[in-house]
């Protein structure tokens, strides 16, 4: 038997009133090779991504077609999860480029490359202003949420520490398209997440929405949210009356986390395929 693995990037149509799929999913990307954790420009013009194959961590843009495929950062550090600013000039991702992980921005363009922070740190989210970036912080015992100015390098920065969730470590993914939510995942007990969580600036408190699920995104409304879990299904859950249900699933595919476009139409998604075939063998013996 010989099996391969590939894993694309696909997206799909979404309904942002009724919070329906529409039609089926669509290849961005094609081929044997392994892309992961894809990320829509603010207009819907461009995609970025990062490589699982090696070399590991390059990210890339690509329309949403897929043409017009180009790297980013085409040196050997490990770069991750990339992050379109408001205003579609800069990606913001983390990095071991430094040394140990930490937050760096750079141009759609692949110029005007920046460290946002000399501390360990992943997962940058953008304000929809632009003007902070929440991260998490590598600081022990815990994790810690911090905002950041994204227009001050490493050595200017101050970042603003969030008060720590009594739930868990927060992981953030999301900010509210009003800019007065964040979301997030809490307890990584084995690499799961053990439920979705909301930050309120204006309450300063956190609010746990459902115990399971993780990656998970504001839809326009500011109300409900998309998030994948089991690695084969997407759900929507209300944040208000908790109300959640499935909205897209696979039957055999793992699928990674999901993200919008700004008028949420449309879902990003990587998609893994595992393929095998089965060789029959004759034997034949001589006598």
């Amino acid at each position: 038997m010989s099996s391969q693995s590939s894993i694309n990037i696909q997206r799909v149509a979404l309904d942002p009133g009724s919070g329906t799929v529409v039609g089926d999913p669509i290849p961005v990307t094609t081929g044997l090779r392994q892309w992961s954790t894809p990320d829509p420009s603010p207009d819907g013009q461009w995609v970025a991504f990062y490589t699982l194959n090696q070399p590991e961590g390059l990210l890339y843009v690509s329309r949403p077609d897929g043409t017009g495929l180009r790297k980013l950062t085409p040196d050997s550090a490990i770069d991750r999860m990339p992050r379109w600013s408001p205003d579609g000039q800069w990606i913001s991702f983390f990095s071991n480029r430094g040394g140990e992980l930490e937050v760096w921005k750079i141009r759609s363009d692949g110029s005007g490359l920046q460290r946002l922070i000399d501390e360990t740190s992943a997962y940058p989210v953008w304000s929809p202003d632009g003007r902070r970036l929440a991260v998490s912080l590598r600081r022990r015992p815990n994790s810690e949420l911090a905002l950041l100015d994204p227009n001050s390098g490493a050595e200017e920065q101050r970042p603003e520490i969030i008060p720590h969730s009594t739930f868990g470590d927060f992981l953030v993914n999301s900010w509210s398209p009003n800019g007065e939510l964040l979301a997030g995942q809490t307890g990584n007990v084995g690499g799961m997440a053990t439920g979705i969580l909301v930050y309120s600036f204006k309450t300063k408190r956190y609010e746990k929405i459902i115990d399971f699920g993780e990656w998970p995104v504001w839809l326009p409304d500011n109300r409900r949210i998309l998030f994948v879990a089991n690695r084969n299904a997407f759900y929507i859950v209300d944040s208000h009356t908790k109300q959640v249900r499935k909205v897209f699933s696979v039957d055999r595919d793992v699928i990674g986390p999901p993200r919008l476009t700004g008028d949420g139409r449309s879902a990003y998604f990587s998609r893994r395929v595992n393929e095998a075939d089965i060789w029959l063998l004759t034997l034949r013996t001589q006598r």
